[in-house]
């Protein structure tokens, strides 16, 4: 039985019926109604074949027995043939291939989160999570500093400030060592090979002995793929045993504690930290992240390098999401699948512009009877009653109204939306009253039994067009301690936003600015 598939709802059903007549297939389904996506108009164009394969995907979870795809990508529980393949085929040959396609279809949750994601469950020895950008920021010098025989960094933003001067010197004492130092960056982000730009500390990284060094997909002419497709992942790796997955790119604004800076009103927007959050794992969750490196690694350019045995098991169930950009659109799934299977509450610690998808499936969620709250923050800071902007960044402002506005359907149908606030540290000036900085956290937390943290966060971008990495962890207990953690944030560092007549007097043009925010842009 064959079926055809409606990717853009533009085109009319009947026009398409026609197309098909007089050949095998028996039906035309609709990928917005397969995926409850609603066809969102914040998708890009070439996400259309991502999208057949997440139709066939969702459809194998629900029961449906799809075997074989026209696709140009990978098998993945269904054989994918590229389409002028097949056609190339004789009806005998035809015959045979689907003979040959049958795939079990999965039978339980864990299945069916693998064919989702494609991320194979196993586990970690020990799971910590770090808030505090100091502790994060010493934490990872010390790991730096105690490597003994490999250490593999990749992050998407290495700036050349004092925060990422620290880290490379770290990093060159490692190589001197004899410490092997792989080192991978995002050549547009780091500003570092794309564009004829170079970033001069990773210059000087890059240069000495001992530290290897590779720039993801550098280009001199921009187009939207070299301009868009980029790689968003933040990983270490030490000694192929302890390993970090995180949100924070390497600069002051990641790693610097809001009491490290005595803010003034006169202080840029810049000196402003933001609220980040990581962890750090030891156990065979590590043997995945060296995996998805060294993939990277290889892309780049880099030779291969051999790694051990992934090492006993733990008794913390875990995976290692990955998303390739404009291959799969796996982290956005696993986000799917969480607020899909949603029974009690979802929590969102994020600050990007929510994709429409994702609105829907937690408006979905909301009419199920399921909490939903949000911790979002300011791109652009502001201090006082007034709310008041600190100096520079004005687009930033605009950038805020984007994201916020995203949440405004949510709020109409019963969301909570809560903004991150620091207030009276030492050091800041008594005039400054409560600051609302950003907030560059990638978590989500459900039904306090299972949580995710990486680099993917909630928007377009991360969805389709970035690669990302996300740990999703399915532990009860861990999942409770870190929901303890969040009330406590939510109770002493956040004020609920949506329900200040400020929030309401601006919705509509928030919504408008929002919903007609070129996509392209995030």
């Amino acid at each position: 039985r064959f079926f055809a598939v409606r990717l853009d709802a533009r085109r009319p059903c009947r026009a398409l019926r026609a197309r098909w007549r007089g050949t095998p297939v028996e039906a035309l389904l609709d990928a917005g109604t397969v995926l409850r996506d609603g066809h969102p108009d914040d998708l890009p164009d070439r996400a259309a074949p991502i999208r057949l394969a997440r139709v066939a995907r969702h459809l194998r979870t629900a029961g449906v027995e799809v075997d074989l795809v026209l696709l140009d990508g990978p098998d993945h529980g269904y054989t994918a043939i590229a389409p002028e393949a097949w056609t190339a085929l004789s009806a005998e040959a035809r015959a045979r291939r689907l003979a040959a396609a049958r795939w079990p279809l999965p039978e339980d949750d864990n299945a069916r989160l693998r064919t989702l994601t494609g991320a194979a469950r196993t586990t970690a020895t020990r799971l910590d999570l770090e808030f505090d950008n100091a502790v994060a920021r010493e934490r990872l010098l010390a790991l730096i500093e105690g490597a003994e025989h490999r250490i593999a960094l990749q992050t998407y933003i290495f700036e050349d400030d004092a925060i990422g001067r620290r880290v490379a010197a770290a990093l060159i004492a490692a190589a001197d060592r004899g410490v092997e130092v792989f080192v991978l960056v995002d050549s547009l982000y780091s500003l570092h090979g794309a564009l004829g730009r170079q970033n001069p500390t990773l210059a000087t990284l890059e240069a000495h002995r001992g530290v290897s060094l590779r720039a993801i997909r550098p280009f001199t002419l921009p187009d939207l793929g070299s301009l868009k497709q980029r790689d968003h992942r933040k990983l270490l790796i030490i000694d192929d045993r302890i390993g970090r997955i995180t949100g924070r790119n390497l600069g002051a604004p990641y790693f610097t504690d809001f009491a490290e800076v005595p803010l003034t009103r006169e202080h840029s927007y810049r000196d402003v930290p933001w609220l980040d959050i990581g962890a750090e794992v030891e156990g065979p969750i590590v043997h995945a992240m060296n995996l998805a490196f060294r993939e990277s690694w290889l892309d780049a350019g880099g030779t291969r390098f051999r790694l051990p045995d992934p090492g006993p098991p733990g008794d913390l169930a875990v995976r290692l999401v990955l998303h390739e950009s404009m291959r799969d659109a796996q982290t956005l799934d696993a986000y799917r699948a969480l607020i899909e299977a949603a029974t009690s509450h979802v929590i969102i610690v994020n600050t990007f512009p929510l994709q429409f998808e994702l609105q829907s499936a937690l408006i979905d969620a909301l009419a199920r009877g399921v909490t939903v709250r949000f911790l979002v923050g300011h791109v652009r800071p502001l201090f006082g009653e007034a709310r008041q902007p600190f100096r520079g960044g004005a687009l930033r402002a605009l950038a805020t109204e984007v994201i916020h506005g995203r949440l405004d359907a949510l709020v109409a149908a019963g969301a909570e939306a809560w903004a991150y606030a620091r207030r009276d540290l030492p050091g800041w000036a008594a005039d400054l009253g409560t600051v609302l900085p950003h907030v560059h956290a990638k978590l989500m937390s459900v039904d306090g039994r299972r949580f995710t943290i990486g680099s993917a966060n909630l928007d377009i971008t991360a969805g389709y067009w970035e690669s990302e990495a996300l740990l999703l962890v399915e532990d009860e207990a861990r999942t409770q301690a870190l929901e303890t953690t969040l009330g406590a944030l939510f109770s002493e560092q956040a004020v609920r936003i949506d329900t200040d007549p400020r929030w309401r007097e601006t919705s509509a043009r928030r919504t408008f600015v929002s919903r007609n925010w070129p996509s392209v842009l995030g």
